[in-house]
């Protein structure tokens, strides 16, 4: 079998990993559909989730500097 060289660039290709760690999260019954309500049209369940966790921890960090 002959192979063919495609390219001769080397590295990855496609999207930025953005997302290098997981956790599943259970959420109590109705979270979930209260968040898809909130949701503009684009917007997904996953980035606002990121967004919200991000924002309680710098506010917590904020707080944990406000008490040193």
């Amino acid at each position: 079998m002959t192979q063919k060289k495609i390219s001769s660039i080397i590295g990855r290709v496609g999207r930025i990993k953005i997302n290098d760690e997981t956790m599943p999260a259970r959420f109590p019954k109705g979270t979930l559909a209260r968040i898809d309500q909130l949701l503009s049209k684009k917007e997904k369940r996953a980035d606002f989730l990121r967004e919200a966790v991000e924002r309680e921890i710098r506010r917590r960090e904020a707080a944990e500097k406000r008490k040193a």
